[in-house]
This record gives C-alpha cells, structure tokens and sequence, in this order.
C-alpha cells in the first residue's frame, strides 16, 4: 500500500487532534503530589511553592502584598484573574470593600484610571445583589500596564458583613460562581486570597472554609489551568502557619483519594482515544485504500466501539479504582484497534447457520 499523501494526512489526523488538546490543556497528570507538606519557612523564603496538580488543575500557594510593586510578578499568562471580597450589611445595605478591593482599586487608579472606574462600576452592580453574587471586571490593559500589574479579570464576591461564620455557604456559592465565570473566560491562573477571612475577627471564617470549597469546585472544571491559594505577606507568623496546617490538611486528604503508584494522565480517555485511533487507521489503511470516506467509516466504528467499551467498562467496574477502569479501557481500545479489520467480520448469525456443530 502506497503512502500517499492523503494517507498520511488522515492517519495524522487524529494526532493533530491530540496535540491540539494538549496545548490547550498542557497538565499530563490529572492529580500529582509535588509538596507533601507546605512548610511555612519555604514559602517565606521563596514566596510561591507548587502543591501540585490535582483534576489537571496545578495548584500553588503564595504569599502576596497588593501594594508590593512585585505583586503577581510570577505570572506571565495573559489571561489571569483575582478574586477579591465585598461586604454587605444587610439592614443597611451599605457596599464596604475590603482591604485587598481598596488595596486594587489605589492600584488601578495610579496604573490605569478608566479600569479603575470599570472596577469601581463592578462594584456597585453587586449593590442589589444577594451574598455570594459575583461580579467580573475585565481589565483592558496595554503590554507595558499588564507587565506591572499582570491581571485581565477581577472577580468581587459578595459576603456579608459581621456575619462571618454564617458567610461560609455565601463563600461556597461564591467560589463556586467564579471558578465557573473563569471557566467560560478560559482563564489561564486565578489568584483567589481567603475569601471572607478576618484574622482580626474571633468569629470570622476559618482557614479551612476557605479553602475547602475551592477543591470542591475544581473537580469538574477545565478551568483554570493554575490556582494560587494567596496568602496576606503581613499576616502574623501565627495566623500563616494556621493557614499552611489548612492547607496541609485538605491537600492531604486530597492526595489520599488520589494517591496511586502511577499517576492518571490528565484527559486520559480522551487522549487514549485519539492516540488508538491513529493506530486503527494506520492498521487499517494496510488493507483497504484510506479515502476520505473509508476514513469517516472506520472512525465511526472504531469510536462507535470504544464509547460502547467505555461504557460496558463503567457498568461492569463501578467502584474500582480510576487507574484500573483506565488502564482496562486503554487495553480494550487497544484490541479493537489492532483487530478492526477482523471484528468487522465477525456476525451472530454465522455461530447459528444450519450444519455448523
């Protein structure tokens, strides 16, 4: 069989597919331990650490200071975001914005004025707006703006004030809102500091409420492809090293239920899937001449094959581990791609025909 250009362009096809996929998801593994345990010394001396990666989302802890000239130097996508907290009080219904949104807006208006009124408008549409709304201010920023202040969207949560630990399923619905608004932006690293926390407040939200949701969240969303987890620099030594044992705790527990010897690919079906495909034109295109429409035949019954193997594995393997249901599924799609040819063949009604014993 000849190799014809046309050939190659169809058994490339799903290939270009795959590394379409991974540069727009570029994460491998879908859950990775990097830092077993976040020590507060390192990240004192080294201001950002990586957890790891946990549903092909890399999570980090920082430390950050808004009015530092520094603040966010680390990032260098052009799509990041911040989440910031704005207080309500519900008999007065009075906007206060917290130190971190002042802290954003004294930046703005020095960097860029009119963003900063676009900020300030963001604001006030959360004035009639419920606890755990969210409003989204989209920074238009030149190179040299966004080089000192390297944001694209602003995320303001509604919380209410003086009601702290009632605040935590407002925060919930809040992070909740906003990992999904990031999503649709495809925003490439959300910063999100401790949303609702006041370590001058006794009642005020804990470390872990904080944190918790943002995990919850991050399961079923593509988006974003980084998270900081942002910590106040002039927070006392204390009040970090509460926040790091937070951390500890829920990133333990979230690499216990994902801890395995060989780490899951990020998208992994997916990927497995246009990678055999591949295979399966390849092979195939040994036997038959590979025309535009041999090629849609043999890719819907192959990927007819591998949603109904799929689906049989899911059936049959409900709650075996993920490595095992991948790995199963990989070596099922394996076999129909090498056997194709043969599988095609087979049919029911021949095991029946008269004579046959």
């Amino acid at each position: 069989m000849k190799w014809t250009g046309l050939r190659i362009v169809l058994i490339l096809a799903p290939l270009a597919s795959l590394g379409i996929d991974l540069a727009m998801f570029p994460t491998v593994f879908e859950s990775r331990s990097v830092t077993r345990e976040l020590n507060i010394n390192s990240l004192l001396v080294r201001q950002a650490l990586p957890l790891g990666t946990f549903r092909g989302h890399n999570i980090h802890v920082s430390l950050d200071n808004i009015a530092d000239e520094r603040f966010l130097d680390g990032l260098h996508q052009s799509g990041n975001a911040l989440a910031i907290s704005i207080f309500v009080d519900r008999d007065e219904g009075v906007l206060n914005v917290a130190s971190l949104g002042g802290a954003t807006l004294k930046r703005l208006n020095a960097l860029a004025p009119s963003e900063a009124r676009k900020l300030e408008r963001a604001f006030t549409s959360l004035e009639r707006g419920k606890p755990g709304a969210v409003a989204e201010a989209v920074l238009e920023l030149s190179p040299e703006q966004y080089r000192r202040f390297p944001v694209r969207h602003i995320y303001a949560v509604l919380l209410p004030r003086g009601e702290s630990k009632a605040a935590e399923d407002d925060v919930a619905r809040g992070v909740a809102q906003l990992v999904a608004m990031a999503e649709v932006r495809r925003v490439d690293a959300l910063v999100l500091p401790c949303l609702g926390y006041n370590w001058q407040d006794k009642d005020s939200i804990s470390f872990d409420r904080c944190f918790e949701p943002i995990f919850a969240v991050l399961r079923n969303a593509s988006y974003p492809q980084d998270v900081y987890l942002s910590l106040y620099s002039e927070w006392p030594t204390f009040e970090l090293e509460q926040a790091a044992s937070a951390i500890n705790r829920i990133w333990g527990a979230q690499a216990e239920t994902s801890d395995r010897s060989v780490p899951l690919l990020n998208r992994g079906a997916l990927r497995v899937t246009f990678l055999m495909l591949a295979l399966c034109l390849l092979v195939c295109s040994m036997i038959v001449a590979l025309t535009l429409r041999s090629f849609l035949i043999i890719a819907s019954v192959f990927l007819g094959m591998a949603a109904a193997a799929a689906a049989a594995i899911d059936t049959f393997l409900t709650g075996y581990d993920a490595a095992l249901r991948f790995w199963v599924n990989a070596a099922a799609l394996l076999i129909v791609a090498l056997g194709l040819p043969s599988l095609v063949h087979w049919d029911p009604k021949d095991i029946f025909k008269k004579g046959r014993r």
